[in-house]
């Protein structure tokens, strides 16, 4: 394991997308792109056409697929930077490493792998193990005509012994509708690749605020006998005490003292009774949140956070500081 924390000038982005859809998702890679700090490409099927000329410096440059790439589907993956750099820092980059996840839904991977890596959600591979597959992706191509290009890789891979190393924050979401339920049940991990397809929805342009104890999803079904997705769900319920209650991210601005803000606001009324078990401390009427928390402290995946939850002058607003959990610290 490496000690150094990546820098950006070591980490090569790759993104597969379309010259017909380039124009709606423009805007998804100018996000994370940070001219002059990121390296990477976009590598699109055909040239551009003279509407994207001249082709602008924020967003990637561009690169035609060769004809032996031609297959590849058509991906677009937002990229969270600082994350990336430092969850990768965590591994050694002269060894050969596959870093990635499986899909959300059993099927996809009943129909592909379960040890596959979607490039939807993307992967991550080391220097070494690209170079030692620039000799053998070719013939694996012509070996395996009517795959995919994540089963191609895997099968290239699997001739070097090389394994996917699961890594959660790589989201794949073969899901449609609303996936708010997927985000609020994310494990306590840095979302480092999310696969974006337009049928998805949060009900708002953001993501709600994601608590581990909100692990529902809206699936529109019961489970038979075997179980459509790869994490635990709940059915949606109408009792007060069981509906959660919806924050919608807002805002995010850097402070003074490295500290950041980030605001979340309520989405709907729940338009259910208080839950009676709480003694009367009802939430409903809570309209915004404030999240007070370092600028220089990175999530640490399997590591619980601890805050204290402030008053304030307004009643509908709530201001919680994140902060070090104490020493044998439980969830309240």
């Amino acid at each position: 394991m490496t000690t150094t924390p990546a820098s950006f000038s070591r980490i090569v982005f790759g993104v597969v997308s379309s010259v017909n859809t380039w124009k709606n998702r423009k805007s998804y890679a100018e996000s994370w792109w940070r001219p002059n700090v990121t390296r990477g490409y976009i590598f699109l099927g055909r040239a551009p056409t003279l509407r994207y000329h001249p082709w602008p410096s924020s967003s990637p440059p561009f690169r035609i697929n060769a004809p032996i790439k031609s297959r590849i589907k058509n991906k677009y993956v937002a990229h969270v930077t600082c994350e990336n750099r430092e969850v990768l820092a965590k591994y050694d980059h002269t060894e050969y490493f596959y870093i990635g996840t499986n899909s959300e839904c059993v099927s996809s991977n009943i129909i592909f792998s379960f040890e596959m890596a979607f490039g939807g959600a993307g992967y991550a591979l080391s220097y070494p193990l690209v170079e030692a597959l620039s000799t053998k992706v070719g013939g694996r191509v012509q070996q395996y005509p009517n795959y995919s290009s994540d089963f191609i890789l895997q099968a290239c891979l699997a001739d070097f012994g090389v394994s996917l190393t699961h890594r959660r924050g790589f989201l794949q979401i073969d899901l449609h509708g609303d996936i708010s339920g997927l985000l609020s049940a994310h494990p306590q991990s840095p979302i480092l690749f999310l696969h974006l397809h337009e049928p998805l929805c949060v009900h708002k342009p953001s993501a709600t605020e994601g608590k581990a104890t909100e692990r529902h999803l809206d699936h529109g079904r019961r489970f038979s006998k075997t179980p459509f997705f790869m994490l635990n769900t709940r059915s949606l319920t109408n009792d007060p005490c069981e509906t959660p209650h919806e924050f919608f991210l807002e805002s995010v601005e850097k402070t003074r003292g490295n500290q950041v803000v980030t605001t979340y606001v309520r989405s709907s009324p729940r338009n259910v009774p208080p839950c009676s078990s709480n003694d009367n401390h009802s939430a409903d009427h809570m309209s915004k949140i404030e999240v007070f928390s370092s600028s220089t402290t990175i999530k640490q995946a399997g590591l619980m956070e601890c805050c204290d939850v402030e008053e304030t002058a307004d009643m509908n607003i709530a201001h919680i500081k994140s902060r070090a959990c104490m020493k044998n610290a439980i969830i309240a």
